[in-house]
């Protein structure tokens, strides 16, 4: 949601401001809190409020499944009125419907069957935080944005630095002790696809953190994207989370490893509400391993086990490579 100031007229700088699409973004999350209290009049405004929101983001996101049934029920109704009446007095009338189906048990088990669907991401970051820091007595977690001077830069140009970006990072020597990062990627139409990654180094010094966040970004500006790019980076060390982050985190410390926590959920939350919506084979989050030290299998929980599952396969990859 947040914008690297970039314009004709000044070259991109590492700074961020807030642009429209905020409000883009912002929009559905707003329209679904407004809907568990709505009656039928505020139901309809509600309907207006998305129909002009599925337009704006048509193609590149996919909506909460609440947001799609309200659009497409009240959709059917507008069209089934006869021409002669009027439309918005005769839907009113169909919104006690449409709010009695978003309330049955039946759509609540399709809206938390999505929800688990949804989590994966975060379940999966956490499961990789957790082995970060059961295997480093001290880390430093680096955020940085990573996003193009031109907002209409196609996605598989993105798909493509991102590749190169992570394949070749540990290949140059200051970062050869990354020892795994995670990526999530968005969209907005004034800044157009961005990169929010998180890189993980074992390291005694606090001071490190900004410092290989700054050389991250201008990786990616000046031999990744050869100029093209642009990033966004933190100056200091965080004692609380704040985009795109920059933490030191010691084990044990049940402060640090919260924000943390909180650093993957801010990262994934659009998740719950509002994806981007990808061809088939790409994803939104993802996880790049280097080096990790796998606990047993009978230290995970039954509902981390998937997961256990996919870091298996990320070793099993790495030793294919070797």
């Amino acid at each position: 949601m947040l914008s690297t100031n970039k314009n004709a007229e000044f070259p991109p700088l590492n700074t961020r401001w807030l642009t429209r699409d905020y409000d883009r973004l912002i929009e559905p999350v707003l329209l679904l809190n407004l809907i568990d209290r709505a009656d039928a009049e505020a139901l309809l405004k509600i309907y207006r409020r998305l129909q002009l929101s599925m337009s704006t983001w048509k193609g590149q996101r996919t909506f909460h499944p609440t947001l799609t049934c309200l659009a497409e029920l009240a959709a059917q109704a507008e069209q089934n009125l006869p021409v002669d009446r009027d439309v918005e007095s005769e839907l009113l009338q169909s919104m006690a419907t449409v709010s009695d189906v978003l309330r049955s048990e039946e759509h609540k088990r399709q809206v938390a069957e999505w929800l688990w669907a949804q989590d994966r991401n975060l379940r999966i970051g956490l499961a990789a935080q957790s082995v970060i820091n059961t295997s480093y007595p001290s880390f430093a977690a680096v955020g940085v944005e990573l996003a193009y001077a031109d907002a209409d830069t196609l996605l598989e140009r993105m798909v493509q630095d991102r590749q190169q970006l992570l394949s070749s990072l540990r290949n140059i020597p200051e970062f050869e002790h990354c020892v795994g990062a995670y990526w999530y990627l968005d969209y907005g139409h004034q800044k157009g696809y961005y990169l929010h990654g998180t890189f993980f180094f074992p390291t005694e010094e606090p001071d490190t953190a900004p410092i290989l966040a700054k050389r991250i970004g201008e990786h990616w500006q000046t031999t990744v994207t050869k100029g093209d790019g642009c990033y966004h980076a933190n100056t200091h060390v965080q004692t609380e989370y704040q985009y795109p982050g920059c933490l030191f985190v010691q084990q044990g410390d049940s402060d640090m490893l919260k924000q943390l926590e909180w650093w993957l959920i801010c990262m994934t939350c659009v998740d719950e509400f509002f994806p981007l919506a990808l061809p088939e084979g790409q994803h939104a989050f993802d996880t790049q391993a280097y080096v990790y030290y796998l606990r047993s299998q009978s230290d995970w929980t039954e509902t981390s086990l998937y997961e256990a599952e996919i870091m298996n396969e990320w070793v099993e990859k790495l030793r294919k490579k070797a």
